[in-house]
């Protein structure tokens, strides 16, 4: 049982933004792949004097893996066959113009931004971490949770800036958002099984969670105080993201992580293409599972 549920949102810099025209942030990956060609500035030596968006490698990319993590949830909300026993990443579906393949679709978006060939060219490996970018004024979107706007203002208590709800597939579909939490559970070798039960029960309750809030204000994981949070102009985002946020089932989580990170980098820096990294991520997954 989680006390707190934070989900991903789009920092955005007031400043690049409207020094580029840009009225609103990407509210579709559509409208983020354009407003990151208009901010984009390159210096001609292979690197950038200012980047759009944080997304195409992994190592200099905070929550890099999350970030794709939401990309394939917005494509296709099942990770599984039914039972657990395979992944179906490398599976396509039927979607309203045909067949498509869902985890193709999103790791050839999050990968577009750091191919050279791509009209979207704007982050390499010899980018700046991408919190210290941001923070830098280098970055104009960055892809992070509630706890981020801390670090950011640490590094930049200056800095213009705000955040808002990730950007979806297409405006048509109900958004969709990628879940971070911890969660407290009771052991089945507890000698106090109800007891303990009963002590995590009281620590998620409306008046236990409104009490810690006000000392350590997070998104939360109860809808019924969600609601009072929606309007916080610091928590607003993260707390109605929590309302279309969703996760999946890990056996391993670092192993999970190390899987999809190899992913992105079997394309970005060993020349893989993305269907054979999908399969192959696939086929890692699947032996994991059925240890």
């Amino acid at each position: 049982m989680p006390l707190t549920v934070d989900s991903l949102a789009l920092y955005y810099n007031k400043d690049i933004l409207g020094a580029a025209g840009i009225a609103t942030p990407p509210k579709t990956w559509t409208e983020l792949q354009a407003d990151v060609k208009l901010v984009t500035r390159a210096n001609g030596g292979g690197s950038f004097i200012r980047s759009g968006v944080a997304m195409g490698t992994s190592s200099n990319i905070d929550r890099a893996v999350d970030i794709l993590y939401l990309l394939l949830l917005q494509n296709n909300p099942s990770y599984y066959t039914s039972d657990l026993s395979r992944s179906t990443l490398d599976q396509a579906i039927q979607g309203l113009t045909g067949t498509v393949y869902p985890a193709v679709n999103a790791l050839n978006f999050y990968t577009s931004f750091s191919n050279p060939a791509s009209n979207y060219y704007t982050w390499n490996q010899n980018s700046n971490y991408s919190i210290d970018a941001f923070a830098n004024g280098q970055l104009a979107f960055l892809y992070g949770y509630s706890f981020t706007r801390a670090t950011i203002l640490q590094k930049s208590p200056n800095l213009n800036f705000d955040a808002a709800p990730v950007p979806q597939v297409n405006s048509s579909q109900n958004p969709v958002n990628y879940a971070n939490y911890w969660a407290y559970g009771v052991s089945k070798q507890s000698a106090n099984v109800g007891q303990s039960w009963d002590f995590v029960k009281s620590m998620a309750t409306n008046v236990s969670l409104t009490a810690y809030y006000k000392q350590n204000p997070k998104p939360s994981s109860r809808r019924d105080i969600i609601a009072s949070q929606i309007s916080d102009p610091v928590l607003g985002t993260f707390a109605l993201a929590n309302l279309t946020a969703k996760s999946f089932y890990k056996k391993d989580a670092d192993k999970i992580d190390g899987i999809i990170t190899k992913m992105i980098d079997d394309v970005v820096l060993r020349g893989s293409t993305v269907s054979n990294s999908i399969s192959s991520a696939a086929q890692a997954i699947n032996i994991l599972n059925n240890q």
